[in-house]
């Protein structure tokens, strides 16, 4: 997700109307930012010896545990 994914959310959310301030880009951005290293830090310590499709899998259902027993620790 972008920041520019976010600015859209919140437009089609009625949180903004249309004109977005610096601060909101800015808050934006760190939010795309956080999930990018979130994603980063599950794939990393939960995904050891899975394929692509069960880590999208995953990724498509929140990062929960349910992958655990798939799991594969080096």
């Amino acid at each position: 997700m972008t920041s520019d994914d976010i600015i859209r959310m919140a437009r089609e959310a009625g949180v903004l109307s249309g004109y977005e301030s610096e601060l909101f880009q800015r808050f934006a951005a760190l939010v795309a930012a956080a999930e990018r290293e979130r994603i980063a830090a599950w794939v990393e310590d939960m995904c050891v010896g899975l394929d692509a499709k069960t880590i999208a899998n995953g990724i498509m259902n929140g990062g929960n545990d349910d992958i655990r027993a798939f799991e594969v620790r080096k």
